[in-house]
């Protein structure tokens, strides 16, 4: 297969924004009407109309919000709610209760790579299925405490950090990959990472791990003897560049 990534299956996208409301029409009888009696009329009907009306649309789920002040951009992922403030730390949150479970498709901050330094998964944070390209692309990001990301589901995990090729040190020892099938291009391209933890990585059903350490020129260490190879099918370039 060479350095080709396994794809996951095909995703519907997030839904697009919608805009509901209803538009007011001010009827005026023929003839001219004061300025006064005009703006009487148009305080009437404002008056009138519904609060939903005159609101901000709610932001549909998985997709952006309005950014708030501070704020690079801020959104929803299922039951979740994240944002990049000013000096570009991405945090994840549950919206509500101890617990949120992400989106299945691609994590709508995708569109910021280049303005994430930081990442931080708060609480209990569930992945579905997929963590396909959930950073790949954050070339700035510098440093990652995903201690609270929930990966018990999660089958693919498929380019994950691509390119994060200013991270010098990373600690997965929390993650749990007992479900995962492939982890081709995991780590692809992280030219400054030094360490990595994975003492937690259950690899037994990994079938494909192609290129999973690709072109990590910088690993001054990296300790895979808990690595379980024994369904993996495919691991071309799996090491090559290191």
């Amino acid at each position: 297969m060479g350095d080709t990534k396994a794809m996951p299956e095909a995703r519907d996208g997030p839904a697009p924004h919608t805009i509901g409301g209803r538009h007011g029409h001010i009827y005026r009888k023929e003839g001219r009407q004061g300025g006064g009696a005009l703006l009487a009329s148009l305080a009437l009907a404002a008056a009138l109309l519904p609060a939903s009306a005159l609101a901000q649309p709610p932001a549909t789920q998985d997709g952006p919000l309005e950014a708030q002040a501070g704020l690079i951009a801020s959104g929803t992922s299922g039951t979740c709610t994240w944002e990049i403030d000013a000096a570009g730390n991405l945090v994840v949150r549950p919206t509500r209760g101890p617990s949120g479970t992400l989106d299945n498709a691609a994590q709508p901050w995708n569109q910021y790579v280049e303005d994430i330094r930081t990442a931080r998964i708060e609480q209990s944070v569930v992945v579905p299925r997929s963590t396909f390209e959930m950073f790949a692309g954050c070339s700035q990001l510098v440093s990652a405490d995903l201690s609270g990301l929930n990966t018990s589901n999660v089958t693919h995990m498929v380019g994950m950090f691509e390119d994060c090729s200013s991270l010098t040190s990373l600690d997965l020892s929390g993650f749990d990959t007992a479900n995962v099938g492939l982890m081709s291009g995991m780590f692809y391209g992280c030219t400054s990472l030094e360490s990595i933890n994975l003492s937690s990585f259950n690899t037994a059903n990994v079938h494909i791990m192609t290129g999973i350490f690709k072109d990590c020129t910088s690993l001054e260490s990296l300790d895979l003897s808990g690595f379980d190879t024994s369904s993996v099918l495919y691991a071309d370039d799996a090491l090559a560049g290191c």
